[in-house]
């Protein structure tokens, strides 16, 4: 599943460490995704101890299907792993999965997951009868004696998940004999497909490589390259289809080093803008730094990735700064409407000095008063376009 479970708490206490006594403050839940990317959570001392993970809203890959819940544990002298799975958007009784672990012997212990003192708990769910299951996951450690115990890499999943757009799976599984995929599929009840797990374990990671290979690729228009299809344009050199991460990277071809926003003020506190737009909205803004000191936040990201796609078309922050175009289009980040620019220079006299003039109805945060006078955003908007040497000013006009 995309979404993330949230750690509620561990032992009802209100921080709680991860590894190498790093302590964990309950500022808010933290996040396991169902995936294997989380780290080790370290669990204190005593025989008794429990970890409650936040049911999702509700989540619709699993109406009318099992789940697979597998999570490692680290009991160094063993003890009893209690499971409860709840479907709290029902009344149903929740199911509970016991499992033993053995103790291990220190003499033979590693470091890190690699220790034969880690246990791999796997839970396979009864089938979920609600059409959007909330699932609430209890588990409950008895240890046989006082000590520090590990939790690591909780997964679930709807169980046939594995099987659905497995690109790598479907290659390798056309190549086995028929016996095989024929046992794989007669094993268990219900039909759990161990050797189709386990090929998937193995081949992990390949699908999104295709995938994103194939997103690349380029193709000629008699290939099936259509402008107006997105999916047919490749996310590598294509700005319109690059996903954020790739702008990033392809700014680099065009000789410059993104800007992600604008700084609006050097005050301290500033009235919000947003690109495109004369309306004021503090819930989404453009605002307060540059790319150089802060990330911009998730609510401005389609703001973000449209400067970004800018930058990269047109290049003019990049090779094409300094031409009378690149001040243009950059003046017009910071205009709505029309968005009208006029260069005033005089080549021949004083060819070192440009003036820039907008209509203050179709600048920025202007109003009527402004008239006469410069916008500082304008003039950040234009720095990275400027020929070096040029002395550049900005007027808005009635």
């Amino acid at each position: 599943m995309g979404d993330a479970f949230t750690l509620h708490s561990i032992n009802n206490l209100s921080s709680w460490s991860a590894g190498a006594s790093t302590v964990i403050s309950d500022g808010g839940p933290t996040e396991l995704l169902p995936r294997l990317n989380c780290r080790q959570i370290e669990i204190g001392g005593g025989l008794n101890n429990s970890i409650y993970i936040e049911p999702l809203p509700g989540d619709e890959s699993l109406n009318n299907s099992a789940a697979v819940f597998t999570f490692a544990i680290k009991i160094p002298n063993g003890g009893l792993v209690d499971v409860s799975v709840e479907d709290v958007s029902t009344l149903s009784i929740a199911s509970i999965y016991s499992f033993v672990i053995n103790a291990s012997s220190p003499s033979i212990n590693a470091e890190g997951v690699a220790s034969p003192q880690w246990s791999i708990v796997r839970v396979l769910t009864d089938v979920f009868d609600s059409s959007t299951p909330a699932v609430k996951i209890t588990i409950s450690i008895e240890k046989n004696q006082s000590e520090t115990a590990y939790f690591s890499s909780p997964v679930f999943v709807p169980q046939m998940e594995f099987a659905n757009e497995s690109t790598a799976l479907g290659k390798v599984a056309s190549l086995l004999p028929q016996f095989m995929l024929e046992d794989d599929f007669s094993i268990t009840e219900p039909i759990d497909m161990p050797l189709m797990r386990f090929i998937d374990v193995c081949t992990v990671g390949l699908d999104s490589v295709i995938n994103k290979t194939l997103d690349m690729s380029y193709l000629d228009a008699q290939d099936g390259k259509d402008e107006q299809s997105i999916n047919t344009l490749s996310t590598l050199v294509n700005p319109r289809a690059a996903q954020v991460s790739d702008l990033l990277w392809l700014a680099k071809f065009v000789g410059t080093k993104p800007v992600t926003r604008f700084t609006s003020s050097t005050e301290e506190e500033t009235d919000a803008f947003v690109l495109n737009s004369s309306e004021l909205n503090s819930a989404d803004t453009l605002r307060i730094t540059s790319y150089s000191s802060l990330n911009p936040p998730v609510f401005d990201l389609e703001v973000q990735r449209d400067l970004l796609d800018w930058q990269v078309s047109t290049g003019s922050f990049g090779f094409n700064a300094g031409t009378t175009s690149a001040i243009e289009d950059s003046v017009k980040l910071m205009l709505i409407g029309n968005k009208t620019v006029n260069l005033d220079y005089d080549y021949s006299t004083n060819p070192f000095e440009i003036e820039i003039q907008t209509p203050w109805y179709e600048t920025l945060g202007a109003d009527e008063t402004k008239i006469g006078e410069s916008s500082v955003l304008v003039m950040e908007a234009v720095q990275r376009a400027k020929p070096v040497g040029v002395l550049l000013t900005h007027v808005m006009t009635a």
